[in-house]
């Protein structure tokens, strides 16, 4: 299981409808659901869904990143953005969120 995925679910309880996890994060999830075991992976590869997502949600967001104390934030410069969230100060949250 992915390290932090358990206060990220925690944390966004209630809002998986303005988000989808995807890549290999969602494959250990489901695999793991059906007690089969899932190569490691240390991110979570997140989709925001745009029709969804409300002001409320963004804030949410973005307190949960700085309570994580990620040290480094990343965007890209193109269309569309992209963003990296990396190295936070306890392993109670996940390694990386892109």
């Amino acid at each position: 299981m992915v390290t932090g995925i358990e206060s990220f679910k925690e944390w966004f309880k209630g809002n998986e409808s303005q988000y989808a996890i995807i890549g290999g994060t969602a494959c250990d999830i489901l695999m793991t659901e059906e007690g089969l075991d899932f190569r490691a992976t240390k991110d979570i590869d997140l989709v925001l869904i745009i029709e969804a997502v409300d002001v409320a949600f963004g804030r949410k967001f973005w307190d949960y990143v700085k309570q994580a104390g990620y040290e480094h934030c990343n965007k890209s410069s193109g269309v569309p953005q992209f963003y990296r969230f990396s190295h936070p100060t306890s392993n109670r949250y996940p390694a990386m969120i892109e």
